[in-house]
């Protein structure tokens, strides 16, 4: 059910919460009890079996059916580090603990892509090019399950840097929390093997007033980097500003652009610029947000969201029959709540609610991600 708040005045607590939530929408394997988005059931209960090991769990990363170790990697650290640093509106917000569990079904996984160091590290499961010939819910998916792995004749130090950040992010999330399972994330980070010069360079190519700014916006202020899934870089910019601006001010230092300085707070003011926008504080009066606010994106281009549920209807839904619903007119059969769609991405603030523009209106977990730390950050200091 949308909810009703003011564009002007953001609820940054109900944001944060449906920002978590999305990720149950996402979620492969066997559901828990707890699980509260209820439309969505057990899905992919074989994976892995093709390579002799178990790769169920994780998050499928967008609105397909594949589970890819990089961006569920590079989701894993974001949301670690977004634990990390602003934990304390996420306790604020009661929303610690969805924090933690949203990261810990993605290490789990994560430990299991790892499972056979050093000589192997798992980076996909599902073909894509099979799997997108389909429009299927995951729970209805008979397309191949192939696993994908990294090994030292068929190399990849990505995919395995970036597991290895996570981890090691996620252990230091998980510290206080579970000690016992941080140092089996860390021990198992270690296994896999100029900060301020470059944080300022950054600050100086976002900050909209700085004199050497490279980014772009639109005339409504959206930051604005490409046609494809735009709101990834917003979230991921704004957390980052959020972040530096948190340690600019713990060490009493400023911005300097040139010759212009500026304080961390406009860090600050960038961050929060471009969550209002987000959450309905943009010329099209919407949200980006499904389920936030009285006007969102009803048709996400997302497979388990826009066909019909289990609960309503059982009966299989086979690889082609499902594209009537992809094409359609009608609004999703189920709301992903909390999923932060691509948003515009043509240098204007028009955005055409179309499930089949896929850069448009599909969702990723590495978008909700770096949202989930914003919108803690601005719990803790609305």
């Amino acid at each position: 059910m949308a909810s009703v708040v003011s564009a002007q005045n953001p609820d940054y607590k109900l944001a944060l919460s449906k920002s978590l939530l999305f990720f149950e929408g996402q979620r492969s394997g066997k559901l828990p009890p707890n699980q509260r988005l209820t439309w969505r059931k057990d899905s992919a209960l074989r994976d892995g079996q093709e390579a002799g090991v178990d790769l169920t769990g994780g998050y499928y990363d967008a609105g397909d059916n594949v589970k890819y170790s990089f961006p569920m990697a590079f989701t894993a650290t974001l949301l670690a580090w977004s634990i990390i640093e602003f934990g304390d509106g996420m306790a604020k917000g009661d929303e610690w603990i969805n924090a933690a569990e949203t990261l810990r079904w993605n290490t789990d996984f994560l430990l299991k892509a790892t499972a056979n160091l050093p000589n192997t590290v798992y980076a996909m499961v599902g073909n894509p090019y099979s799997d997108h010939v389909c429009w299927e819910r995951p729970e209805d998916m008979d397309t191949p399950r192939p696993v994908y792995a990294v090994n030292t004749t068929h190399p990849g130090s990505e995919v395995a840097g970036e597991i290895a950040a996570a981890l090691a992010a996620a252990s230091i999330a998980f510290k206080t929390y579970d000690a016992a399972y941080s140092g089996r994330l860390l021990s198992k980070a270690k296994g896999i093997g100029q900060y301020e010069k470059e944080a300022q360079t950054f600050a100086c190519a976002v900050l909209p007033e700085s004199p050497t700014r490279t980014t772009k916006f639109t005339p409504g202020g959206l930051l604005f980097k490409t046609d494809g899934c735009n709101n990834q870089f917003v979230g991921a910019l704004s957390l980052l500003a959020l972040i530096y601006a948190k340690h600019l001010t713990q060490a009493n230092q400023i911005i300097t652009c040139g010759n212009t300085q500026f304080p961390p707070l406009k860090l600050v003011e960038f961050a929060k610029t471009q969550a209002d926008y987000i959450l309905g504080t943009n010329p099209m009066g919407m949200s980006y947000m499904a389920g936030y606010g009285p006007k969102f994106p009803q048709h996400v281009h997302h497979r388990g969201a826009s066909l019909p549920s289990i609960n309503t209807h059982p009966s299989f839904i086979a690889c082609r029959d499902g594209f009537s619903y992809l094409n359609g007119p009608n609004p999703n059969m189920n709301e992903l709540t909390g999923a932060i769609v691509g948003g515009p991405n043509d240098g204007t603030d028009y955005f055409h609610d179309d499930r089949r523009q896929s850069a448009l209106t599909e969702p990723t977990t590495y978008a909700n991600a770096a949202f989930v730390g914003v919108f803690a950050y601005f719990v803790d200091h609305n």
